[in-house]
């Protein structure tokens, strides 16, 4: 999973909480690299990449919403949308 738009070090935990707790059939997260707000991420799972893609599309986090802008058979791109203050 490549990871666009992350603000801070404290933001890209928050993202890897809520994939290994919110998606189905997460087993491992690796994470390969973060540079510059991006972050490229290994995910063993149980499920495709584009099954993850879907829950992605549909789960949501109070503190960020994970747009999936692109998806191959094993690979996901996804970007961070910030959500509103007040919300």
């Amino acid at each position: 999973i490549t990871i666009r738009g992350i603000k801070d070090m404290e933001e890209l935990l928050k993202i890897k909480d809520f994939i290994a707790v919110q998606l189905r059939g997460v087993q491992n997260i690796i994470q390969r690299s973060y540079e510059g707000g991006v972050a490229i991420l290994d995910v063993s799972a149980k499920s495709n990449a584009q099954q993850i893609g879907d829950e992605l599309a549909v789960k949501k986090s109070p503190d960020f919403t994970l747009v999936v802008t692109g998806a191959t058979a094993n690979t996901l791109e996804i970007s961070i949308a910030a959500i509103p203050a007040g919300k």
